[in-house]
């Protein structure tokens, strides 16, 4: 017997359970970034009148240069080791089942300029399948956001993840690179604030001091940026693709597709219910639909009666 449809929009749950998104890294960043400034500010107003600085290598500057650079080493270490635990090592726990439908569009891994710049954000292969009605219910589960497509119908999809060895070596690539690469950068970073040098007895000390801060920021941020791109891309291309949408003959748009896996409550999919991830192997292509997109839950209702779930 067939489900009643549920309301598309917004549920109820509030549980986000893993992300994935750019902006996200960028506001943590900023965030992060203007908390390190305020407090290495407020620390060189009480050390000003000192003249005690840090040598490493024969360069000598101020310690508050040294505190950026290294805090600014962290923030970026830690936004990349967060990314990569939350795309590859937390396994949020969700519904153990199944369902099938019509796939209405697909994402595959680094199809997008960000994800190629910045590897460790890089998403997992995803498909959005318009569900047959039988699955319904598992849409709108525990209070889950219910995507609806553009049919007339409003047909309810449920997206499916698939894990990728890949995208996970690329984040793995991109904090060994970072880690490598920001510490040239400090070092780096500390050799141009020596270089610009700031007077503890003159005038315009703390404006220096901060403009130096600033420049060891960005000096060391970018040099583990640039070594998370190049060790990403190394991890990446070692791992080889899995990626099931672009490897051979891959999920396309169109295909009546049966997914099993561990169904989540996923916090950047506005807590809709997505498969977090499709069982390895488990998923079945059964043919494709002579129709186009939008697709109706009436096409898959209609010609696949017979699933694997």
């Amino acid at each position: 017997m067939a489900n009643t449809k549920p309301a598309c929009g917004v549920g109820s749950a509030s549980t986000a359970t893993t992300f994935s998104d750019l902006w996200g890294l960028i506001l943590l960043l900023i965030s992060l970034g203007s908390g390190i400034v305020t407090v290495v500010t407020k620390f060189a107003e009480t050390v000003a009148f000192l003249t005690q600085a840090f040598s490493l290598l024969g360069i000598t500057a101020p310690v508050a240069v040294w505190l950026g650079a290294v805090a600014a080493y962290v923030t970026v270490m830690i936004v990349i080791i967060v990314f990569f635990y939350k795309n590859c090592v937390e396994a949020p726990r969700g519904l153990d089942t199944c369902s099938a439908g019509v796939i209405e569009d697909v994402f595959p891994s680094f199809d997008d300029w960000s994800e190629w710049v910045f590897p460790f954000a890089a998403s997992h292969p995803r498909i959005d399948v318009v569900v047959k009605c039988d699955y319904w219910d598992l849409a709108a589960n525990g209070g889950a956001t219910v995507v609806c497509n553009d049919d007339t119908e409003r047909s309810p999809i449920i997206s499916a993840i698939f894990h990728s060895s890949e995208v996970c070596a690329a984040g793995g690539g991109a904090i060994a690179g970072a880690a490598i690469a920001g510490i040239g950068g400090i070092i780096a970073a500390v050799a141009i604030g020596a270089a610009i040098g700031c007077s503890a007895s003159g005038p315009f000390y703390l404006l220096c001091l901060l403009v130096v801060l600033i420049i060891a920021a960005i000096v060391v941020a970018v040099a583990a940026l640039i070594g998370a791109l190049i060790g990403g891309m190394i991890g990446k291309a070692a791992a080889g693709s899995d990626d099931p949408i672009n490897d051979g003959a891959g999920l396309t748009i169109g295909d009546y597709v049966t997914t099993p896996g561990n169904l989540i409550i996923m916090g950047n999919l506005d807590n809709a219910r997505a498969y977090w991830f499709v069982t390895e192997g488990g998923h079945t292509v059964h043919g494709r639909s002579t129709g186009s997109a939008p697709f109706s839950h009436l096409d898959p209702d209609a010609n696949l009666t017979v699933d694997a779930c």
